[in-house]
């Protein structure tokens, strides 16, 4: 999968999101949605088809994509609120008190990284609200 402009809204002091264009390795999801576990969906090449039956999680994955993205609106991630998006339990399952998602690039070229060949964009949410992003596992401050 690749993005042809990537939108880092949280990002801006780092980068100009309309020159960037970095092939996704892997999507890392958890507590988002649908995926209760943790789970690493691998992109192996550009073009990636996602397919399964009604109910799947299909849409949570286009979904997780524009959150970790830096989507504000819970309507476009077609939820009431934005703590709709974190797993919020089933007759089998416990709700869980946060979301993740860890999108990953590879073939980076950005010069505030030149050791990396891989950025790692990252996001949490609690229950209460509280929204955090990283860069590498590095906290950092952004812009929402």
């Amino acid at each position: 999968m690749r993005l042809s402009k990537l939108k880092l809204s949280g990002f801006k002091s780092f980068v100009d999101p309309t020159t960037l264009a970095f092939p996704i390795s892997k999507l890392k999801l958890s507590g988002f949605k649908s995926f209760v576990d943790p789970t690493t969906l691998a992109f192996p090449s550009s073009r990636v088809g996602v397919v399964g039956p009604n109910g799947c999680g299909k849409s949570n994955v286009i979904d997780a994509v524009r959150w970790v993205m830096g989507e504000s609106s819970a309507k476009q991630l077609r939820g009431a609120q934005m703590s709709d998006v974190i797993f919020n339990g089933s007759r089998t399952r416990k709700p869980v008190t946060q979301a993740s998602i860890e999108l990953v690039f590879e073939d980076v070229n950005i010069s505030q990284y030149p050791q990396h060949s891989e950025i790692a964009v990252k996001r949490q949410l609690v229950r209460n609200g509280q929204s955090t992003y990283f860069i590498n596992s590095v906290k950092c401050q952004g812009y929402y």
